[in-house]
């Protein structure tokens, strides 16, 4: 009988478990993704007129009614927010400076568009720091 009862154990807790695993599928499958913004860490932000500067958010900190990005600049010059998109979407762009800080609001005020969105690599997350 003591084995039963342990084998009766054993299988409640794998089978709950499985029920547990299934059920937080299930619901993060249906959870809508929210739209990254540019003070979203791993954000690719094309902005300007013409040529467009890119960049790539690390972190983003709160000054009350704004925020300071801290961002990665790309030494790219897309003429196009889909070819920034095309170009967000390489593995590695060249970069012409690695840490640079501005306002939130003082890029919103330009022609501006979050191209695309991927987690920061562990280097990445570091030098946001």
């Amino acid at each position: 009988m003591g084995g039963d009862y342990c084998f009766c154990v054993g299988w409640l807790r794998y089978t709950l478990l499985f029920a547990f695993l299934h059920a937080a599928a299930c619901s993060s499958d249906a959870a809508p993704i929210p739209e990254p913004d540019i003070k979203h860490a791993g954000s690719f932000v094309a902005y300007g007129q013409g040529e467009l500067t890119m960049i790539r958010t690390l972190q983003a900190i709160s000054l009350g009614n704004d925020y300071v990005i801290f961002a990665t600049i790309y030494d790219v010059a897309p003429t196009s927010f889909d070819e920034a998109r095309a170009l967000a979407q390489q593995p590695d762009l060249p970069i012409r400076q690695g840490y640079t800080a501005g306002s939130e609001s003082l890029l919103k005020a330009q022609r501006h568009e979050v191209v695309w969105f991927r987690t920061l690599t562990h280097e990445e997350a570091i030098r946001g720091q």
